[in-house]
């Protein structure tokens, strides 16, 4: 079985390192973890985590809110580690921190959300496109939000303009990327409502004990939909469950 390489950021906790354990249960297979702090304890422990036949774990230093990181991450890999391509790369870092009527969010909360869930993401891509360009079928995931949908955003009653903007901005990324690429594909997954510390959080405003989702299914559903997408089908926004959502 051929060497995959995958990248996921956001990883030493939550739907992050959900994604970064799974995938390396699969033989073969070279996770790249980034998080903002490789030596904090939740960075450190995922070295235990157990591996398929072959695979390897590498942790690399990753903040979304810097405007260099990923590329010196990049140059990282290219010089120390001997990476040459990246197969699938999870845009998954973001944050949700600020909630609130409209007319009272400060830009500053608006910015912040989209220098971390927009511009990002979008680093990222231009960080690790040579190296997706590389491999045979690459595929780049941003883990978005249904409640980005601007189609559907009347389903969706809640106080989260900075995050729910931020995401749309990202969606929009996505769909530009999948247009000037005619290899890669350009993958935007709602994850669910998720029991992460995000989730969780989201789903105490609403009154509920915990969000609905376990990251387990999350998990299992996003690696479902990147093993299933082609390039004739996507630019698509799906949920982890494989429903289309409109933009």
């Amino acid at each position: 079985m051929p060497r995959k390489t995958c990248l996921v950021t956001g990883a030493n906790r939550g739907l992050g390192r959900g994604l970064v354990q799974a995938l390396l249960l699969s033989p073969n297979t070279t996770v790249i973890a980034t998080v903002r702090d490789p030596s904090s304890p939740s960075s450190t422990s995922l070295e235990a985590s157990p591996k398929g036949k072959g695979s390897k774990l590498i942790v690399e230093k990753i903040d979304a809110r810097s405007r260099t990181d990923a590329v010196e991450a990049v140059q990282r890999l290219r010089a120390h580690a001997g990476i040459k391509t990246l197969d699938i790369v999870i845009a998954n870092s973001g944050i949700s921190s600020r909630h609130g009527p409209t007319h009272e969010i400060p830009v500053s909360e608006v910015a912040d959300h989209f220098e971390v869930n927009a511009l990002g993401p979008l680093l990222l891509y231009q960080a690790t496109k040579p190296l997706l360009e590389a491999a045979e079928s690459p595929v780049f995931v941003a883990i978005s939000s249904v409640v980005a949908s601007i189609t559907n955003v009347g389903d969706f009653q809640l106080p989260n303009t900075a995050y729910a903007t931020s995401k749309a901005a990202l969606n929009f990324i996505m769909r530009k990327i999948h247009y000037e690429n005619s290899r890669l594909i350009a993958l935007t997954l709602h994850p669910g409502w998720v029991q992460s510390d995000m989730g969780n959080a989201a789903a105490a405003r609403a009154g509920l004990t915990e969000a609905p989702v376990t990251i387990e299914a999350s998990v299992k559903g996003i690696l479902c939909q990147i093993e299933q997408a082609r390039r004739t089908e996507h630019g698509q926004f799906l949920s982890y469950d494989g429903a289309e959502i409109g933009w």
